[in-house]
């Protein structure tokens, strides 16, 4: 009898240490909630299992936050590979080198818009047709890149129109803004 009633008493006692024991935890946890949260990467499924979406480094070594398309929903026959390959991106915004950038792709894989920052951090946006480039609106390097290149242009490709803004510096030291417009009259054969 004794024996017995060591045991429940162990048994409640172990019982009720638990309970305390959990509310103790679950109150600190709610109010010191974790601060920080670190991994190498993160990844959102789709109700599938599917990855969807991707913060981390990717194989070219850039940081990026990247998402693929939840369609077509017959994956077997349109497998989605790993987003740390930038060829299965469908739209990433990231670091590169000392730039930044954001794209958007096409169902067919092939890039529509494309915003960077030079390594002088100056801003480039084109789009285009899936073929190639078709408008350009920014900076536009010289032959040599510097970080003095001002030239600024939005451009209708292939060499069809432009208007911009070319920045010099005259013998005398005195800096100056021309502006510049163009138009192509001959007709370009398309897709070219």
């Amino acid at each position: 009898m004794k024996q017995t009633t060591v045991i429940v008493a162990a048994f409640a006692a172990g019982l009720l240490g638990g309970i305390v024991g959990a509310l103790v935890t679950r109150s600190t946890s709610q109010s010191h909630p974790e601060q920080v949260v670190r991994a190498h990467s993160f990844e959102l499924l789709d109700e599938n299992g599917k990855v969807i979406s991707f913060w981390g480094i990717d194989k070219t070594q850039y940081a990026v936050l990247a998402f693929a398309s939840r369609w077509p929903k017959d994956y077997e026959n349109h497998p989605i590979g790993p987003l740390t390959d930038p060829d299965n991106q469908r739209a990433a915004f990231g670091i590169i080198d000392d730039g930044a950038f954001l794209f958007m792709k096409g169902a067919d894989g092939k890039k529509r818009i494309s915003l960077g920052l030079s390594i002088w951090e100056k801003p480039l946006l084109w789009m285009g047709d899936g073929r190639s480039k078709r408008l350009s609106l920014g900076i536009e390097h010289s032959d040599t890149p510097n970080a003095h290149d001002n030239n600024w242009f939005l451009r209708i490709e292939p060499d069809l129109a432009s208007i911009g803004m070319i920045a010099g510096t005259e013998p005398n030291g005195q800096g100056y803004v021309q502006g510049v417009f163009h138009v192509n009259k001959d007709r370009v054969p398309y897709p070219y």
